[in-house]
C-alpha cells in the first residue's frame, strides 16, 4: 500500500495551479499511472520544492516505483518539515510507518512533543 497524504491546515494549502498539479498526481497514483504522477510531481517540485505536500508526494511516488529507500528518505524529510503542523506530521509519520520506518516515526513524534 502506498503512503497517502491528506489535506492539511494552513501550511498544507496550495494556490490554484499548485493544487492542480497535486490533484492530477493523486489521480494518476490512484489509477496506477506512476509515470504520469511523476511528471506532475516534477512540475510541482520545480514550483514548490519545500512544500509539505510536495515532500510527501515524493514519498508516494518513490514507493510506487519500488524505491523503498528513497521513499523512506522522502518520508523522513517530510516529517522533519512538518514539525509544528500536527496534521501534516501525522501524515508524514504514517508514511514513515508504511515504508517500515517505525523507529524514525516514533523519534519524529517525540521530537514534536518536546518542541511543544
Amino acid at each position: 500500500m502506498a503512503p497517502k497524504a491528506s489535506a492539511w491546515g494552513k501550511r498544507g494549502r496550495m494556490n490554484g495551479s499548485l493544487q492542480e498539479y497535486w490533484n492530477r498526481a493523486q489521480q494518476h497514483l490512484s489509477s496506477g499511472q506512476i509515470t504520469a504522477a511523476r511528471v506532475q510531481y516534477e512540475a510541482l517540485q520545480a514550483r514548490a520544492p519545500d512544500h509539505l505536500r510536495t515532500l510527501l508526494l515524493a514519498t508516494q511516488i518513490d514507493w510506487n516505483e519500488g524505491r523503498v529507500r528513497d521513499a523512506s528518505r522522502s518520508a523522513l524529510v517530510a516529517a522533519r518539515a512538518a514539525q509544528g503542523n500536527a496534521e501534516a506530521l501525522d501524515d508524514a509519520t504514517r508514511a514513515l510507518i508504511e515504508v517500515g520506518e517505525e523507529k524514525e516515526a516514533t523519534a519524529e513524534l517525540q521530537r514534536a512533543t518536546r518542541a511543544d
